[in-house]
């Protein structure tokens, strides 16, 4: 995820993107194991390892705000993080969250995927009224009392081998605001420009995001810092 081709990397552009949204900001990324490589964690195993990394790296507690940008599982895996931890009140730095085609309503093609591939996470993503993960996950969020968090959605007009992995309701439920890019799923989040629709948005919702907190009327002499991760995204 995240990279067009070699010389295009989402973080790395950012980190090398001048405009004052940017400035005094470090792109940390977190990986994980995703379905189609047939993974053997859950998301509640997911969620543990990946706050395990976070907070060895103090990404919460060297940073005054967080702004999370997730494509497909991962806003499922931030949301529920956010909740899971809050007695750790990691959501109280949270200014917003971006989601990628992010299900969260499921997705049909993990229903029909499921039969070939064993990975149990695909159980927690399928559609339908039976997936009481993402039901239980809809409800707590909506009593958790988050009201500064906002949540920015896109979501894929285009198929990607016939079919949409997730389709525009499931990408925008609960989302402040929603955008329709001309991608498929798995391209939602690989730029090769800075005119790219899914760089546009993040850039343009987080200027009007940041605004109340007075974003630098120019470039601040610290760059962005991007810190790599061993392990990167599948």
């Amino acid at each position: 995820a995240w990279r067009c081709d070699p010389a295009h990397y989402w973080p790395t552009m950012i980190g090398n993107d001048q405009d004052p949204v940017f400035s005094n900001t470090d792109v940390y990324v977190v990986g994980y194991p995703t379905p189609h490589r047939n993974g053997t964690m859950t998301m509640a195993d997911l969620e543990s390892n990946i706050v395990s990394r976070m907070q060895a790296d103090g990404v919460f507690r060297k940073h005054k705000e967080v702004i999370f940008v997730a494509h497909s599982m991962g806003g499922l895996l931030t949301q529920q993080i956010l909740l899971t931890y809050r007695d750790k009140e990691l959501f109280k730095k949270v200014r917003a969250i971006f989601l990628y085609g992010t299900p969260q309503e499921g997705s049909k093609l993990a229903n029909w995927a499921k039969y070939f591939n064993h990975d149990p996470k695909l159980k927690e993503l399928q559609a339908g009224d039976n997936n009481f993960t993402l039901q239980g996950l809809d409800e707590d969020w909506t009593h958790s009392g988050f009201s500064g968090i906002e949540r920015y959605c896109a979501y894929e007009t285009k198929p990607e081998e016939g079919f949409k992995v997730v389709d525009r309701y499931s990408a925008t439920r609960g989302c402040k605001e929603s955008v329709a890019m001309n991608e498929n799923h798995r391209n939602l989040v690989k730029p090769c420009n800075i005119e790219a629709d899914s760089y546009i948005f993040l850039k343009s919702e987080l200027k009007s995001t940041l605004d109340p907190f007075e974003v630098p009327p120019q470039v601040a002499t610290s760059a962005p810092t991007y810190v790599p991760q061993a392990h990167q995204p599948t």
